[in-house]
């Protein structure tokens, strides 16, 4: 089993952790300018997760709860 870690933000990052615990694969948060500031590309995201060569059946992903979230926008 391997586990897909996602610490949400613009200031997050992306892991990949095998089973037995060593970091396989390991991103900053992609991110894209926009003209309010930085925001989290999610194609980038997306691109990242699929050449990853996981399936449901073979990670868990975990996804940090955005907790004490002051705008929607960053939730």
């Amino acid at each position: 089993m391997n586990y897909v870690s996602v610490d949400n933000g613009i200031s997050g990052a992306l892991a990949l952790i095998s089973e037995m615990g060593p970091i396989v694969s390991m991103t900053p948060m992609p991110l894209q300018k926009t003209r309010k500031g930085n925001e989290v590309n999610v194609r980038e995201v997306t691109c990242w997760v699929r050449n990853l060569n996981v399936t449901p059946a073979n990670a868990v992903v975990a996804i940090e709860e955005p907790g004490g979230s002051k705008s929607a926008k960053a939730a």
